[in-house]
């Protein structure tokens, strides 16, 4: 009988220790990668209905005009564009609104400008930054 109860005994302490590593291993291996990530918004606010002339990127660089990430194609009618990039980082942040079809500016006249818009602060991961972005058009491009 004694047998039995050190087998039962050591059989629940295997099955215990047993699910509670893998319950360990499994929060760990689903943690979401977005909480070491920094997060950037960039707003496009286009108060024309019409879409442009040309293609444009929505990009954001850092203090020395490198791309943090793939650029994004404008579309009109979307004004959300959401980047990431592993942090924390310290420096500058820049959204950009940047033409990418030149060929196509002897066709269309039409040009769209948009200030660009910085942040300058230590970025910590799992946070997120929102830029925004007013495209005009230039005047006398028309």
């Amino acid at each position: 009988m004694k047998k039995i109860s050190y087998l039962v005994v050591l059989v629940g302490l295997v099955m215990f220790i047993t699910s509670t590593a893998f319950s360990l291993t499994k929060n760990k291996s689903s943690r979401n990668t977005t909480d070491e990530m920094i997060t950037y918004v960039v707003e496009v606010n286009n108060q024309s209905t019409n879409s442009f002339c040309q293609s444009y990127y929505v990009i954001i660089t850092d203090d020395r005009g490198n791309a943090i990430s793939f650029p994004r194609m404008y579309h009109a009618g979307i004004d959300t564009y959401v980047f990431h990039e592993y942090g924390p980082v310290s420096g500058s942040r820049v959204a950009r609104f940047v033409e990418i079809d030149h060929l196509n500016s002897f066709t269309c006249g039409e040009k769209v400008y948009a200030i660009p818009d910085a942040i300058v602060t230590n970025f910590r991961k799992g946070a997120s930054y929102l830029f925004n972005l007013y495209p005009v058009k230039v005047p006398g491009e028309d």
